[in-house]
């Protein structure tokens, strides 16, 4: 018996292998800091100490219809509970 030409179970061997080009874009880079900063909205640096360490933290304006889940004080204050 002979098998037929098409066989759709056979056509992509290749799906999920570096053959087919899987893992070449996934290289961790941290991103430049400019860039980041640039496309913050009107960003405000906020100096906090936590843990005997003085911490620079940046918070950005919201938008008129959202609102911060929690500010940097409850943030420090969380911080400075935990043993």
């Amino acid at each position: 018996m002979q098998r037929p030409r098409w066989d759709p179970t056979r056509r992509s061997r290749n799906i999920g292998t570096s053959a087919q080009g899987h893992g070449t874009d996934n290289k961790m880079v941290v991103p430049d800091r400019d860039s980041i900063l640039r496309r913050l909205a009107d960003p405000r640096f906020v100096e906090v100490e936590v843990a005997g360490a003085v911490r620079s933290v940046v918070v950005e304006q919201t938008r008129p219809e959202a609102m911060h889940a929690c500010t940097v004080g409850d943030v420090v204050a969380t911080a400075r509970r935990k043993p």
